[in-house]
């Protein structure tokens, strides 16, 4: 796998961590110990074969809180162009 995608991936899961949160022994991947869905996916099959397992994605309380944030008067999220 190249390194600097490597370091790229552990630097985000270092960020999506949190004491709560845990493996889950059906599957392997990290769940959020709040709402109990994963942070984690598996990469398609094709891009398992070159190296690639898992991704980080966000949790369902991650999400929610994100799509408040992004709902919020004032937020400028959005380009004005």
């Amino acid at each position: 796998m190249n390194p600097i995608f490597t370091k790229m991936v552990d630097a985000v899961e270092a960020a999506n961590a949190a004491p709560d949160d845990y493996i889950n022994s059906a599957d392997g991947l990290k769940y959020c110990g709040k709402c109990h869905t994963p942070k984690e996916a598996f990469y398609p099959a094709d891009l398992q074969a070159q190296g690639f397992t898992k991704h980080p994605v966000m949790c369902k309380c991650a999400a929610e809180r994100r799509e408040r944030e992004e709902a919020e008067p004032g937020n400028t999220s959005e380009c004005p162009i």
